[in-house]
């Protein structure tokens, strides 16, 4: 079979159809662009400023994370687009990167608050259990002789809970439960906290504290917390 000689040459185009006429090209199969040093001496390559990698790449990169993180899909249309127009690339990746680091300082504060909003809400319904009992707590945020912890553990990990409790001073109280948790008071000594806290993680216990900052009785907590959801849900 015969291979016919291939001769490398330098094309030139005007401007403003610079890259549909190199698209021409390279699709006829005939073309194979290389790299202009590769035609040149060591010594004149010295001569040449090269770029090696696409000089709109990290642009483009900063472009499509903002396209992504506000979900803005712009309509393309190449006639409204004039390749003579000369860019400063560098000033647009400048722009872009500050426009996207507003975002992600936007996005996270959001996300902050939806997790101590959920925070908040998962503690309402040990507050709702506590209000309804007849007796008078007080402060249950600072109690002396007990400590209060309430959350909850796997299913299948509440009666071995139940087991390593019996011998130690850690009171545990089924308060609800479904197919996958069981939610609990735990009572125990301020003496034997740390200890009570080993045997519940012991069981993959996942505490739901009361936020800080909030005090009072069952009630009062409850009160103030649902009258901050209520301010948090509007920032959302």
């Amino acid at each position: 079979m015969a291979v016919e000689k291939m001769n490398r040459v330098s094309l030139a185009f005007p401007a403003e159809k610079l890259e549909k006429e190199q698209i021409k090209v390279i699709s006829t199969g005939e073309f194979e662009p290389v790299r202009i040093t590769e035609s040149l001496s060591d010594k004149s390559c010295s001569y040449i400023k090269q770029i090696d990698e696409n000089p709109f790449d990290k642009l483009y990169s900063e472009l499509m994370n903002f396209l992504k993180m506000t979900g803005y899909n712009p309509e393309f249309r190449e006639a409204d687009v004039d390749i003579r127009v000369e860019v400063d690339t560098e000033k647009l990746l400048s722009q872009i990167r500050q426009l996207n680091e507003k975002l992600n300082n936007t996005f996270e504060m959001r996300n902050n608050l939806k997790r101590e909003l959920e925070h908040k809400e998962k503690v309402i319904p040990y507050l709702d259990i506590l209000s309804d009992l007849d007796i008078n707590l007080g402060d249950i945020t600072n109690f002396e002789m007990v400590r209060l912890l309430f959350g909850r553990v796997p299913e299948r990990n509440f009666e071995p809970l139940i087991y390593s409790s019996v011998n130690v001073p850690v009171l545990i109280l089924e308060v609800n439960r479904d197919e996958d948790n069981v939610w609990v008071f735990a009572f125990t000594t301020p003496h034997f906290l740390n200890e009570a806290y080993k045997i519940l993680h012991s069981a993959y216990f996942t505490e739901d504290s009361i936020p800080e900052g909030y005090s009072g009785t069952p009630l009062e907590i409850k009160e103030k917390l649902e009258a901050r959801i209520k301010l948090d849900e509007l920032q959302l």
